[in-house]
């Protein structure tokens, strides 16, 4: 569940689409600008390398700087991104992306096909110990064709490759081979970094050049609250406009305040799973799992 308050609420909404690009109303002509305040506890914001992500918050920020190949759609459908096509060689070890054309990083430079070898070559790489290393799988080579076309040949059958690339990140080659990627961000995404404070804050403004359709929000602000009362009481006095996860016994209380709405998403989002070790007790006994 997520707590917000009605003040920002066509604008709260927005925050939940894909992409955050849903427009919000400002009245004609108004040079308004539109802020959301997003508030989040504990740690974990260390880092903007969207593909070495230890934390939910981290998550969150990956999409807003960056873009994958890929999305998953409404209806759960993989569906073009960076990448407009793709295809398979018939025993399903070598796929080919055609990209998408006139996309630009932030810093202007344009995205290629090189930079999809690059970041693919980084997450395989042992030594860079990225969290997203095990959905890549095993790479035997890579063929570039011009600025838009690449091919990757696995080490293995994958016939659902294209669906392991969802939550890979296409980021600045020259960004990665520079520590620096960890604070500077340098991504293709619908906005870009303003500022950024290492497990405290990271302030995003929306970028001029996005190849999509424009976002209209201004400027996302993501900030560290110490704890739940404090993101709580933040989010009631106005200083935050939305939190996520909202404590289970802290929702009966927070219901009875009109200015706060609880939003849950409309979308099937993830799935979290039980996993047993069958090759212990009680569990390596059918009948002790059957009874769970």
């Amino acid at each position: 569940k997520v707590g917000t308050s009605k003040r920002n609420f066509p604008l709260l909404i927005a925050l939940l689409i894909a992409s955050l690009l849903a427009p919000w109303g400002v009245p004609s002509g108004s040079a308004a600008s539109t802020v959301l305040k997003y508030g989040y506890t504990g740690g974990g914001l260390v880092g903007l390398n969207p593909n070495q992500i230890t934390s939910g918050t981290q998550k969150v920020v990956a999409p807003l700087l960056y873009d994958p190949l890929v999305k998953i759609n409404k209806e759960g459908k993989l569906v073009p991104w960076l990448a407009q096509s793709w295809s398979a060689s018939k025993d399903q070890k070598t796929w080919t992306f055609n990209l998408r054309t006139g996309v630009k990083f932030h810093n202007g430079r344009r995205f290629s096909a090189s930079d999809v070898m690059k970041n693919l070559e980084w997450i395989s790489d042992p030594a860079n110990k990225s969290s997203q290393a095990n959905e890549v799988g095993k790479i035997e080579k890579y063929n570039v064709s011009g600025l838009n076309k690449i091919s990757i040949t696995l080490k293995n059958p994958n016939s659902q490759f294209p669906g392991s690339l969802v939550f890979i990140y296409m980021a600045d080659i020259l960004n990665i081979r520079n520590t620096n990627i960890k604070y500077s961000a340098n991504g293709t995404g619908p906005y870009k970094i303003n500022s950024f404070s290492s497990d405290n804050y990271v302030y995003l403004k929306k970028s001029t050049n996005y190849w999509g359709d424009a976002p209209k929000l201004d400027e996302i602000k993501i900030m560290r609250s110490p704890d739940a009362t404090s993101a709580l009481l933040s989010l009631q006095s106005g200083a935050l406009d939305m939190v996520w996860n909202v404590a289970p016994n802290s929702i009966t209380s927070l219901r009875t305040n009109k200015s706060i709405d609880f939003l849950n998403a409309d979308v099937f989002a993830g799935v979290h799973v039980l996993m047993l070790d069958t090759k212990s007790a009680p569990f390596n006994n059918p009948k002790a799992r059957q009874a769970l």
